[in-house]
């Protein structure tokens, strides 16, 4: 539901900034098990990438849903107790960069409908 509700924000925003339009009750089914954390729009609002506790899915956002691209398992990531992950992903959905605490960010290369670990971050040393 909050994936939808992001995309039809995204959508609103474009055509008319008036919130009365919007479904009250817009669902998606977005293949999380866990409650979805956070969600980003790449900066030409055609990608859209959600997290949870179990992984990461990168999205196409179309003119009435979203398509699921690829999901990312966190099984491999390193990950912090109180920290809510967060993603991000660039303007043609080939990087996405994954943060789960620990300051370890892990970036993913990702290509039709599949992705693989392209390098992994230490940020104390980048501090």
């Amino acid at each position: 539901m909050l994936l939808q509700r992001a995309v039809d924000l995204s959508q609103a925003l474009k055509a008319d900034a008036s919130y009365a339009k919007f479904p009250a009750n817009f669902k998606i089914q977005h293949k999380h098990t866990s409650q979805v954390k956070s969600l980003a729009f790449s900066n030409n609002s055609r990608f859209l990438v959600s997290t949870a506790a179990e992984g990461t899915s990168i999205w196409t956002v179309h003119k009435d849903t979203a398509t699921l691209l690829t999901s990312i398992d966190s099984a491999n990531e390193s990950t912090e107790q109180n920290v809510a992950p967060l993603a991000c992903v660039n303007n043609d959905a080939t990087v996405v960069a994954v943060y789960r605490g620990n300051l370890q960010l892990n970036i993913y290369s990702v290509s039709a409908g599949s992705h693989s670990l392209k390098e992994t971050r230490n940020l104390s040393k980048e501090v």
